[in-house]
């Protein structure tokens, strides 16, 4: 533990201050996200306009998302941060105070839109402030502080009514308490301000590495591949996300209509949190030693089995146990989708991926818990768990057998989606392959500059005929028509067989009185002798 802190105090100022940052402001929107629904119901709306308000706002936030890539590239993540968490602080009190309904919807647009770059925008700061190496860890303890966050804006808006009725006197389920939970919402994401203002490169907006960058104009293939990769990668979280809108919107009331009273459950769904942020820690670790596509896998489909085991014995204990895999599934599999596409595809790319990724999810949700609801009057709760195990069930198989076969995975060039084991062997492989192509380049150098000597005789003090780039014990030279001359005292002088010349005619010697030479082991040129002839050495 106390190296993983150690760990933690190595990340760059920004990134630490960035932690800060998402704890209070996701602290606040949790606390907005318990308590809104339940001021609304206090206001007299119904479950209808409720609906109408979750639907505007999870459009708004799928629109807001679909423009964040190329809103990064013009504002940068720094400043996308800074629009998101006031927008969203603003919104959340704006709309615990008004009451009339084309306020609150109207409200609602601008609070999605600004949500949307607040959430989006997470993963786009960690690639481009966070090293490299240390990314899937930096983006494990984010995922893990907004489960943290939910767990204390859930117990704060919980908590908060009963104080406020306490102390002012009055009904703790009135909008008036309930206003007071939102406000306090928002005074604690109000302080999320501070870490972000403090940041120093991220607010000069001057990052000293980032993602994977294309200096080069890819090809047509590249092109393609690059394509192919984003539209599974915003589809699977579209699939995904109309299994598990089907769900979790509803299992709270599932838990109360098994008999969990609603006090349990707001401890429950504490604890599932607590847990989620703990497992999501633990995803680097089995990363570097499983690989990212195997423990994805595992993560994703571990609620497979669970929910098929709740359809068949729906206990209370086994509705407990899927609560719990479902929130360190999600927890979990958050980062670990993120990280890994993030290496797949190309810097400029990685925003837009995200983007259309979050708006496909929200799109998707709405959709599939407008269905869900139904389902479940009509049909009851089995159906829509049924429908959450095939969701998941293709979503987690497509994302291991597409991205098992990738290019760049088969290649090694993204060595951390392979077990360790792989891992080691591509690195073998690859230093190996380095080595070969560093001795060819080597050798076609030498060769290069010992056939220069042949075409220019009268510079060869110019050439860098170094021992380390030619033979002068004549391997080299010999091959390319380079004949040395040796006397008693040293290297004499050097005659070069030209085009015309036979393996055994005499040619004119080298004449290098005029200042050229052939350099000593030392480097410096000797100075020029008249070459002798062959049968004389």
């Amino acid at each position: 533990m106390h190296n993983y802190f150690r760990r933690i105090r190595s990340f760059r100022r920004d990134i630490r201050l960035f932690f800060v940052f998402t704890l209070l402001i996701a602290i606040g929107f949790a606390v907005f996200g318990l308590s809104y629904n339940l001021y609304l119901v206090e206001l007299g709306y119904r479950e209808d306009f409720i609906g109408v308000f979750n639907a505007v706002f999870t459009v708004s936030v799928a629109l807001g998302a679909i423009s964040i890539g190329a809103a990064l590239r013009r504002i940068g993540t720094w400043r996308a941060l800074l629009i998101g968490a006031t927008g969203t602080i603003v919104m959340q009190a704006a709309l615990a105070l008004v009451e009339a309904p084309a306020l609150i919807l109207t409200l609602s647009v601008a609070y999605g839109f600004a949500l949307a770059y607040l959430m989006t925008t997470t993963m786009p700061f960690i690639i481009e402030w966070g090293r490299p190496s240390a990314r899937p860890q930096t983006a494990s303890i984010a995922f893990a502080l907004n489960a943290v966050a939910a767990t204390i804006g859930s117990l704060m808006g919980g908590y908060v009514p009963e104080v406020a009725a306490t102390v002012m006197g009055g009904d703790a389920q009135s909008p008036e308490t309930f206003r007071i939970a939102l406000i306090a919402g928002s005074v604690v994401g109000l302080f999320a301000l501070i870490p972000l203002l403090r940041m120093r490169e991220a607010r000069r907006g001057k990052p000293r590495d980032g993602g994977r960058t294309n200096a080069v104009q890819p090809s047509s293939a590249e092109q393609r591949q690059t394509r192919s990769d984003v539209t599974v990668y915003v589809m699977l979280g579209g699939i995904l996300a109309l299994g598990l809108g089907t769900v979790i919107p509803f299992y709270a009331v599932y838990m109360i209509s098994e008999g969990i009273s609603a006090g349990s459950v707001g401890l429950i769904y504490a604890l599932g949190n607590l847990l989620g942020a703990l497992f999501s820690l633990l995803g680097p670790v089995l990363v570097q030693r499983f690989g990212n596509l195997r423990v994805n896998f595992t993560v994703r489909a571990m609620m497979v089995p669970v929910y098929v085991l709740l359809i068949m014995f729906p206990t209370t204990w086994v509705v407990l146990f899927a609560h719990m895999v479902r929130s360190v599934s999600l927890n979990m599999g958050g980062p670990l989708d993120s990280t890994f596409v993030t290496d797949i595809l190309p810097s400029r790319w990685q925003a837009s991926a995200i983007g259309y990724r979050t708006a496909s999810w929200n799109v998707c949700w709405a959709l599939s818990s407008v269905i869900g609801g139904w389902v479940i009057v009509n049909l009851g709760y089995d159906w829509t768990f049924a429908a959450m195990v095939v969701a998941v069930t293709i979503a987690s198989g497509t994302f291991l057998v597409y991205f098992s076969r990738h290019p760049m995975v088969r290649s090694g060039k993204v060595l951390i989606a392979l077990p360790r084991r792989q891992r080691a062997a591509f690195a073998a492989r690859q230093a190996e392959e380095a080595e070969r192509e560093a001795a060819v380049d080597v050798a076609g150098i030498a060769a290069a500059e010992a056939a220069d000597l042949t075409h220019d005789p009268d510079n060869l003090a110019h050439h860098r005929t170094t021992s380390r780039t030619v033979d002068l014990d004549g391997e080299l030279a010999g091959s390319v028509g380079v004949e040395l001359h040796r006397s008693a005292g040293g290297l004499a002088g050097t005659r070069l067989a030209t085009p015309g010349d036979g393996a055994d005619e005499g040619g004119p010697p080298v004449d290098d009185s005029a200042g050229g030479g052939i350099p000593s082991a030392g480097g410096r040129p000797m100075a020029g002798r008249p070459a002798q002839d062959r049968s004389s050495r």
